[in-house]
């Protein structure tokens, strides 16, 4: 009786560290995707490069099209 309570009390503490533990590593994947999403952000980019002399285009982009023949 005396092992089962103590085995019952060590995993009611172990999953209470656990989830804290959860809460702490979702914690830090929610602040790092929030500072992605501003890094991919073309004002931050815009920033980012425009002291190595980039500007932004004057006309609209253009797919190129690659037409393999065999």
């Amino acid at each position: 009786m005396v092992w089962s309570g103590h085995s019952a009390d060590e995993k009611v503490v172990r999953i209470a560290r656990l989830n804290k533990e959860q809460r702490q590593i979702r914690a830090e994947y929610i602040d790092t995707k929030t500072s992605l999403a501003r890094m991919k952000l073309e004002s931050s980019v815009r920033e980012k490069v425009k002291s190595k002399g980039l500007t932004i285009g004057n006309s609209p982009p253009q797919k190129i099209r690659v037409i393999v023949k065999k």
